[in-house]
């Protein structure tokens, strides 16, 4: 069974227990680049279990450092066949089993 459904709405500043477990340490949270249509930014969240992509939606509350993302992506990390990263590490396209997922980061 999935992990998570497009459209769940999860708490990046506490993640689920079930996408990412607390003891397999904390999940990496990188940002997308942002598309001229979006409003709300993207992230990529990685963790041992899972890889997941999310629209941030705007934290109401100023102690938090994220907020709530609504899940655009998900996938196991065992399904995972390959990360092909662009030489300038600005990009990456993610081959797995349910195809290819680009990802584009926000440049730092």
């Amino acid at each position: 069974p999935p992990l998570c459904y497009a459209g769940d709405i999860i708490d990046l500043d506490d993640p689920p227990q079930k996408i990412f477990p607390s003891e397999e340490g904390p999940a990496a949270i990188f940002s997308l680049k942002q598309k001229e249509a979006e409003r709300a930014g993207g992230v990529v969240i990685v963790g041992k279990t899972a890889i997941v992509t999310a629209s941030v939606v705007a934290s109401t509350t100023a102690s938090l450092k994220w907020g709530k993302a609504s899940i655009s992506w998900s996938c196991r990390r065992s399904e995972v066949r390959a990360m092909t990263l662009n030489v300038e590490a600005t990009g990456a396209n993610l081959a797995h089993a349910h195809g290819r997922t680009p990802l584009l980061f926000e440049s730092a």
